[in-house]
């Protein structure tokens, strides 16, 4: 994990994780919140190094879009 970038391990239901992320999603937006955010969602069986690798790479296609449509 690179920068100032933050990761939880969660032990939760696929609907109840993308619930949680299109919650924080929404707030963030409510509160003019600006942060790359990148999520994944696998059963506990998957590796771990995957997951993070996957989020990682999930939340620079995030910052990418944000500074796409945010040109000064």
């Amino acid at each position: 994990i690179k920068g100032h970038q933050n990761s939880k391990i969660l032990s939760i239901g696929e609907d109840v994780f993308k619930g949680r992320v299109n919650e924080l999603r929404e707030k963030m937006d409510n509160y003019d919140v600006k942060m790359s955010l990148g999520s994944v969602w696998k059963p506990l069986s998957s590796g771990i190094e995957q997951m993070i690798y996957e989020a990682d790479a999930l939340m620079y296609d995030d910052k990418r879009a944000y500074y796409a449509s945010n040109k000064e």
